[in-house]
């Protein structure tokens, strides 16, 4: 089993939550994401949005595996 870093969790989701990204404002937050997993290998695709909900993105990653079940992990927000 992996052990995690704990510092390095909370260090890097205190650099997440300093990015400006409140509503309707996201896109350096999705910019953010997309590059951090491009770099951790995934084949990241970035959807527009509508302009009027927001200046970002949603994010989708695929990270190619060879295991033969499929797993999805989505995060969403709600108006």
């Amino acid at each position: 089993m992996t052990t995690i870093n704990q510092e390095r969790l909370v260090e890097h989701f205190i650099e997440l939550v300093k990015i400006d990204s409140e509503s309707g404002n996201e896109k350096a937050m999705a910019e953010t994401l997309a590059e951090q997993l491009g770099l951790m290998g995934f084949e990241v695709t970035k959807l527009d949005v509508p302009a009027h909900i927001t200046n970002g993105f949603n994010i989708y990653g695929k990270l190619k595996g060879e295991l033969e079940a499929a797993f999805c992990l989505a995060a969403t927000w709600i108006l």
